[in-house]
């Protein structure tokens, strides 16, 4: 594993830190679901947390983040219970990671050297616009980190509200601490319960 793979496993062992600052939230909801009833909640299965795209999480990380959460639903008032059986909703949650591509066009305008001739009217080049558009592509690659929660109905056994986050990461996200995984789980699950 190469020094920036390593660097960039860290920083989505912070949890994608910074999302609740930097990064954008996105949440969805059934708006058929009933959510006034929800007051005890389990982990959806013995091992919560996903990993997916590129880059390794360990156990001890997923196992951070998964406290950050239900530290998060704690304190908004919810009882953990330790069987699902028992509980009237289950969370789960995926990381990760991916690298990407992205390109862009820009255009800018300059002075075309061929559009002054001396010569007549009806030199090919007389009446050529001075100013020309010049268009380039860029090309440039990046990481993005990546975390979802998603919450499922004890039940029915069907999902009833997700949660995500993205942010390009980059070297300087990787002073993690655990204050910034509180704030992350603060700020996926700001939408929950959601108000109808």
């Amino acid at each position: 594993m190469n020094v920036f793979k390593l660097a960039i496993t860290l920083v989505v062992l912070t949890l994608v830190s910074a999302c609740s600052s930097s990064g954008k939230v996105f949440s969805d909801f059934d708006p058929n679901q009933k959510f006034d009833g929800y007051k005890t909640f389990a982990w959806a299965s013995e091992q919560p947390g996903l990993v997916s795209g590129n880059y390794p999480v360990s156990a001890l990380e997923k196992s951070k983040i998964g406290s950050a959460l239900r530290s998060e639903l704690l304190e908004r008032g919810f009882a953990y219970s330790d069987s699902r059986d028992d509980a009237d909703f289950l969370i789960s949650f995926t990381l990760g990671a991916r690298d990407k591509i992205k390109n862009r066009l820009e255009t800018e305008y300059r002075v075309d050297p061929n559009a002054w001739r001396w010569g007549r009217m009806y030199y090919p080049y007389y009446y050529r616009d001075v100013v020309v558009p010049v268009t380039t592509r860029t090309t440039y690659q990046f990481t993005e980190g990546s975390i979802a929660v998603d919450i499922f109905d004890a039940k029915d056994k069907r999902p009833v509200w997700h949660s995500s986050a993205f942010k390009r990461l980059n070297t300087k996200d990787l002073a993690g601490s655990e204050n910034k995984q509180r704030e992350t789980a603060k700020a996926l699950l700001a939408g929950f319960p959601p108000q109808l």
